[in-house]
């Protein structure tokens, strides 16, 4: 079926029902109502046109795949919202969300290939960033966390291969950051880990463009892959006097071949029995 709808004027609904609008490319206007608590799934999937949309503040759920594909360049979701379903804005053409403050979690790849957007900022409710929530944001510059009174995580490749991603701010209530989660951040050339942070778990920088990092004293163990192919990182500093465990495999191949490792003074031959000499031709106590 072609839908050739251009203008839509909703009224007396408290839901927009699954695939209700799916793929009317040429709609470039809807009215929704102040009655409307739902967007159920695929409601404006494919929606190439539509540039823009009012969401009510009676709003409460955002269904899988809502908004994917859609034309969509700036959104504000009202703070209603508590619940946002996987893949909802999936390759939309955003270039600017304002996320309500009142959900707890931005679900399986909610903004995964959002293209266009340039800038997020995580609300403290939110105590998960899920799987691949924001990869392949190919224009992604910034992203902020802010602080929080709960604990926080940043789940498996959720800025992944986000190759324009510069700016990374972070805050002490996260708890986690999983694997390969800034995996292939090809311009991220420094970020700032919090001090509650006690893993670098596999691949979570594999192949950025970090040229040096500081790993906080919390940090306990540094898993496989942790920084394969970071091929500018010519500074490691590790605050721990005590070396954390480090993995088998890849942990630090391929980076800078002249990269230099800095431990507290009195660790120097601690760290060059736990495995770091293997990749550090050079560690020096500071």
């Amino acid at each position: 079926m072609i839908c050739r709808v251009e203008k839509i004027f909703i009224a007396g609904v408290e839901s927009i029902g699954a695939w209700a609008f799916w793929k009317c490319d040429r709609l470039t206007y809807v009215s929704i109502p102040n009655t409307v608590t739902s967007i159920e799934a695929q409601a404006f999937s494919q929606c190439a046109a539509l540039k823009s949309i009012k969401l009510p503040d009676s709003l409460v759920n955002i269904g899988v795949n809502a908004f994917t594909g859609s034309g969509l360049s700036y959104l504000v979701i009202p703070n209603s919202v508590t619940n946002i379903e996987g893949r909802a804005f999936l390759n939309a053409a955003l270039d600017s969300i304002v996320l309500p403050n009142r959900i707890e979690q931005i679900a399986v790849e909610t903004f995964k290939q959002c293209d266009n957007l340039l800038a997020v900022t995580i609300p403290a409710s939110v105590k998960n960033v899920g799987q691949e929530a924001f990869s392949h944001c190919k224009s992604l510059k910034s992203v902020t966390m802010l602080p929080s009174e709960q604990r926080q995580y940043i789940r498996k490749g959720a800025f992944a291969e986000c190759t324009s991603l510069t700016q990374v701010n972070l805050t002490t209530s996260l708890a986690d950051i999983e694997e390969g989660s800034f995996k292939g951040c090809s311009s991220l050339t420094s970020i700032t880990l919090p001090n509650s942070i006690t893993a670098i778990w596999v691949g979570v920088f594999k192949n950025s463009g970090l040229t040096s990092i500081v790993l906080p004293s919390s940090i306990r163990m540094i898993a496989d892959s942790a920084f394969d192919g970071c091929s500018s990182l010519k500074s490691v500093t590790i605050l721990s006097s005590k070396p954390p465990t480090i993995g088998n495999v890849f942990v630090f191949r391929n980076i800078a071949p002249d990269a230099v490792l800095y431990v507290p003074k009195g660790s120097l031959n601690s760290y060059k029995a736990s495995g770091f000499a293997r990749w550090f031709t050079k560690i020096v106590e500071k």
